[in-house]
């Protein structure tokens, strides 16, 4: 629980303090995340947090186990098993 509401409390500043209004286009954020049963309430609590900010943040989701994920991990140099990155 502690963890999850950091993770909440992270994300919203990061997306409060990118957000100050001095860019037309959104915020663009990118998570890779493991889809497995513990981590899924964080995950839904997280896409919670980014809709609120409707159009102004683009987020881009690759679930880890995915081919989309494992390119985007290669395209990032990213060999480490990782449950969850913004």
């Amino acid at each position: 629980m502690n963890k999850t509401v950091l993770a909440i409390a992270l994300i919203s500043s990061i997306i409060g303090s990118a957000n100050t209004g001095f860019s037309a286009s959104p915020v663009k954020m990118e998570v890779l995340f493991m889809n497995h049963g513990p981590l899924r309430p964080t995950i839904e609590q997280i896409r919670q947090v980014v809709a609120g900010y409707g159009e102004k943040v683009a987020a881009s989701w690759y679930d880890f186990e995915s081919r989309e994920g494992e390119a985007f991990m290669a395209s990032k140099g990213i060999r480490q098993h990782i449950p969850l990155m913004l």
